[in-house]
């Protein structure tokens, strides 16, 4: 499975980037941010055992899960 989300590294985004996306998301979907913690317990939870975050774009990232 391959999902396409941000991922909130703190420090890595401007203030004003971050406060922008707070913002979309309070707007437009009931979504939040997660940490790598996060996404890594409900990976867990949806039986995947291991995962491959990578940074592609500003806060972008490409999240991999593997059985």
């Amino acid at each position: 499975m391959v999902l396409m989300e941000d991922v909130n590294e703190e420090g890595s985004n401007s203030v004003k980037t971050q406060l922008f996306f707070d913002m979309l998301m309070m707007m437009m979907t009931s979504g939040r941010e997660r940490r790598e913690e996060e996404w890594a317990d409900l990976f867990v939870a949806a039986g995947f055992c291991h995962y491959k975050i990578t940074p592609i774009f500003g806060v972008r990232s490409l999240i991999e899960l593997y059985p």
